[in-house]
């Protein structure tokens, strides 16, 4: 996948996530419980997610303490939370394309 291609990918999921995010807002219950599944959820659909082997795995561990780590910094700039998951999830998968 080429650059443009995870720019693209990364702002399909960005756009995922904070519709998501913003859909199990009114909802009650489990929803209400756990809102992070939602944009979770519309990550994974939108990217491709294999773990077929060891090296996988651990990039996706890795972008998982990446993920973690841009939301700590996404909480310093006091945006809405919205805007922050977005700004998270798009940096996120920008960081993707990184080939190493």
């Amino acid at each position: 996948m080429n650059l443009e291609q995870h720019l693209n990918v990364s702002l399909k999921a960005a756009l995922a996530a904070a519709l998501a995010w913003l859909a199990v807002q009114p909802l009650w219950g489990v929803a209400d419980e756990y809102p992070y599944y939602a944009p979770l959820g519309a990550v994974i659909a939108v990217t491709t997610t294999v773990a077929g082997s060891v090296r996988e795995s651990l990039q996706g561990v890795l972008a998982i303490f990446t993920g973690a780590a841009l939301a700590l910094g996404a909480v310093l700039t006091h945006l809405p939370t919205v805007a922050e998951l977005a700004l998270v999830v798009a940096l996120g998968s920008a960081l993707s394309a990184w080939p190493r």
